[in-house]
């Protein structure tokens, strides 16, 4: 239910936001149910599509990148690498935030 109320268009994402749901889905992506860590995962790939600077910052600040590049690396579940790597493009959507990322972890990214 969150991963479509977080969705550019919906009214309710910027109080769901305002309300501290992404701290709450950053500690949601590292559960130990895959089903779970899909589902967080999926639900900050949807918050942070066409988001503004302040959600994408807190974000990038609340959800662990490592762990995201961990599970690309080591996740058999298709659905949860297609739903990270979302998250990744949306999260660099500038070239300053791509930048970034890739210079604190484009070796485990390429890998």
């Amino acid at each position: 239910l969150a991963c479509n109320l977080l969705l550019s268009f919906c009214p309710s994402r910027e109080a769901m936001v305002t309300e501290g749901i992404i701290p709450t889905l950053s500690v949601l992506c590292t559960h130990s149910n895959p089903q779970i860590q899909l589902n967080a995962i999926w639900a900050l790939m949807n918050c942070s599509r066409e988001a503004s600077d302040v959600i994408v910052k807190q974000i990038r600040t609340s959800v662990s990148l490592e762990h995201i590049i961990m599970l690309l690396q080591h996740q058999q579940n298709e659905d949860l690498i297609m739903k990270c790597l979302g998250l990744l493009m949306n999260l660099t959507q500038s070239m300053e935030e791509s930048d970034s990322i890739m210079d604190e972890h484009g070796v485990g990214l390429i890998q």
